[in-house]
This record gives C-alpha cells, sequence and structure tokens, in this order.
C-alpha cells in the first residue's frame, strides 16, 4: 500500500544523489501538490494525472529515498516531520524549473515572454482584458498566464510562485510582499430594480440594516470591506447568503433575495429583474486595488515590463522606455 515504507530498498546515497533526484521531479510535483490539498485526488488534479498513477508516483518517491514522507490522518493524508523538511526544497525545485522553462522559451525566440498573473474575478470582465490589450499593442509576442480567484488565493498563488503578480484588495500587510496602489474603486450598494431605495441618489447604510444581505465567504477582499462599512454604519449585516463571486452576488441580488455592497459592474445584469446601483453616503465606500509581487521574485522579463507598464499607466506616465523593460528579440 502507499504508507508502508520500504526503506531496506532505498538506493545508496550516491547513486540517488547522481541519478535519482533527476528521475523524480514528477514525483516531486504530486509530493508538492499533496501539500497543498491535503488529498491525493487534489494532488492528481493538480497535475493531471489519474489518483492511481499519483499514488504509484507518491510511493516510490518514498521508496527511493527510502523516507516515510507522508501517513494517513482519518480521511486527510498529512506530510510527517521529514516530509516538511523536504518541503521547501520540492517547491523550491518545481518553481525553479518552471521559471527555467519560462527564460528558455524567451531566448529560443518561440515566445517573447510569459506573464503569469492572478486577479480578482471582479477584474475579469473589462479590466485586466482591457490592459492587456494594451499592453500587447507594444509587446504583441508576449503571452500570459491568467488565474482568477478570490483574494485570498490570489496571494497563495503568489507566495507559492505559481504567479509573478497580482492583483488584489485590500493590500496584504504581510512583509514577504511589495504593493502599490493603482485605483480606488467605489464600493456601491447592490439593490434589486423594484427596491424601495432603488431611486435614490445615494442611501446610509443604516437606513438598510434590517434588509437581508449577500455577502462574500471568509477570504474574499470585498467581505472585510462591506463587514466593515457596515460596522461603521452601527449594525452587523443579516447575511442570508453567501457567495464567492460577484456574478453570484447580482444574480442573488436581482432575484429579489437581499441586497450587497460591491464595485461598479461593467457589464449589465440581465439576470431576473435586474439590479440597481446606489452611492453610499456617509462613508468612505471603496476598495483600493493595488498591483502586488514578491520582495524577493524571480520574475521573467516578461512579468517586469508588464508591472512596469501598469504603474506607469496608472501614474499617467505613458512613456515605455526604461531598459530594463525591454524585451528580447
Amino acid at each position: 500500500m502507499l504508507f508502508v515504507m520500504e526503506t531496506g530498498g532505498a538506493r545508496d546515497l550516491d547513486e540517488l544523489l547522481d541519478h535519482g533526484v533527476r528521475s523524480l521531479l514528477p514525483e516531486l510535483a504530486v509530493f508538492v501538490g499533496l501539500a497543498d490539498w491535503s488529498t491525493l485526488t487534489g494532488a492528481a488534479d493538480r497535475v493531471r494525472i489519474g489518483q492511481p498513477t499519483a499514488s504509484r508516483m507518491l510511493a516510490r518517491l518514498q521508496r527511493e529515498l527510502g523516507l516515510e514522507l507522508v501517513r494517513r490522518e482519518g480521511r486527510n493524508i498529512v506530510l510527517t516531520p521529514v516530509g516538511l523538511r523536504l518541503l521547501p526544497f520540492a517547491r523550491r525545485s518545481l518553481e525553479e524549473f518552471q521559471h527555467g522553462i519560462l527564460e528558455a522559451r524567451e531566448e529560443s525566440g518561440r515566445s517573447r515572454g510569459t506573464v503569469t498573473l492572478s486577479f480578482l474575478h471582479t477584474l475579469g470582465a473589462r479590466f485586466v482584458p482591457e490592459l492587456i490589450a494594451e499592453f500587447r499593442a507594444d509587446h504583441p509576442g508576449v503571452d500570459f498566464v491568467l488565474m482568477q480567484d478570490n483574494r485570498e488565493n490570489c496571494l497563495r498563488s503568489l507566495g507559492r510562485r505559481e504567479v509573478d503578480l497580482a492583483f488584489v484588495s485590500p493590500a496584504p500587510s504581510e512583509s514577504m510582499y511589495i504593493s502599490k496602489t493603482i485605483q480606488a474603486q467605489e464600493l456601491l450598494l447592490t439593490v434589486p430594480a423594484g427596491h424601495w431605495v432603488a431611486s435614490r441618489k445615494s442611501v446610509d447604510l443604516s437606513e438598510v440594516q434590517n434588509e437581508d444581505f449577500i455577502v462574500f465567504t471568509p477570504g474574499v477582499g470585498l467581505r472585510s470591506l462591506s463587514d466593515t462599512l457596515c460596522r461603521q454604519a452601527g449594525f452587523t449585516p443579516r447575511a442570508r447568503f453567501q457567495v464567492q463571486d460577484t456574478t453570484t452576488a447580482r444574480g442573488v441580488v436581482a432575484a429579489g433575495l437581499g441586497v450587497a455592497i460591491l464595485p461598479h459592474s461593467d457589464q449589465k445584469v440581465a439576470v431576473g429583474r435586474g439590479c440597481r446601483e446606489i452611492p453610499i453616503s456617509g462613508a468612505l465606500a471603496q476598495r483600493q486595488l493595488v498591483l502586488t509581487w514578491l520582495t524577493e521574485p524571480r520574475i521573467t522579463k516578461a512579468s517586469l515590463a508588464f508591472r512596469r507598464f501598469v504603474l506607469s499607466r496608472f501614474a499617467g506616465d505613458r512613456e515605455r522606455t526604461a531598459v530594463d523593460d525591454q524585451l528580447p528579440g
């Protein structure tokens, strides 16, 4: 079985370091995936293989190294102390290989670089696509790897170096991140089209404290911002629905099931009776959208160029002539 160790089968150390390590890269990907997801199914999905194959690969990794890296606890699989010691080295090995591939593609001329970017769901309709289109007008050969998720997962992807850059809100406070504010986005009270405040020019949140609220699940940046605004208005929102993205939130609002605090919608809602967006008075209702990266990143030339472009774009400086922004070819 997967977690029965046969340490006697471990290779001679010199042979392992010379040959075995080079043959274990796929197994390391399964091991790191298991650490991230705590289930073999999650690890298998992460590397796009079947669970039985992932099980055999993890067993081979332990057998080749002669180490017990994981053990089962109930329904979950957890890393042993030995596995925890190995994990950061395994993760770093995969990250280095990923960046090596990107740099090799740039050098080969098959691509003029790849930007790896994560961003909030609310930015996927227009904000990010329009930025990319403007950037690629000057850099048409650049490829993009895009990951759309909530704030917590965007930062997790950045911390794992799965992406070079992230658009999030609010800015993270941890010292491992550097953040630059690029835009202040107004937050509005979104109500059903037939709501009693739908025709108002503004509304104080205290006026709707008895309404049912559609809120976001923990980990979504808008959850903490809306909770703070309601607290400043003197109440705790009566959360009847918890959602993970603004499209679902607007759909629930449009169905007449409550109200929500959301950024402006770039697209008209065509669900049910529709929604109305009302400015919030009596409070600074906005979120600070930031571009974030790691303090010590391994960043591709293309990602560096895109970062400079974004900061320049929102600073009102259209110049693109910085030497370290130039792409090869």
